[in-house]
């Protein structure tokens, strides 16, 4: 039994590790921070780019109202799902519905500032 639960909490920590990884890799590509400093051999030292902070500014705060839907999501579905009665699981599901619709018109309009601000 206990090597069960060995290899179940081995199995977990390791695919934790590799999403965690994953997903650091993705940001750290879609933040553009290879793109932020790069490196000149010639001159041997960094040189910053010409990407203004505004860019890297909206492109943080896209990826941070991503995560808070993904949670926001996750929170109010397990409310939801634990609430017995049904009037009250109707109310509930209607302020979530509110709720993630304001946070995707945030999204997509953090999406649309974005681009009009590399333009």
């Amino acid at each position: 039994m206990k090597k069960a639960f060995n290899r179940v909490k081995t199995s977990i920590t390791a695919f934790g590790i590799v999403i965690i990884s994953f997903f650091s890799k993705v940001f750290g590509q879609e933040l553009g921070i290879g793109e932020i400093l790069y490196w000149t051999p010639q001159l041997e030292y960094w040189v910053p780019s010409h990407i203004s902070p505004a860019i890297i500014v909206s492109k943080i705060v896209q990826r941070s109202l991503i995560w808070v839907t993904f949670i926001v999501w996750i929170v109010n579905l397990i409310r939801i799902r634990k609430t017995k009665d049904k009037a009250e699981k109707k109310e509930k599901i209607k302020r979530f519905i509110i709720i993630i619709s304001v946070l995707v018109v945030l999204i997509a309009v953090s999406f649309i500032v974005a681009r009009l601000l590399k333009r």
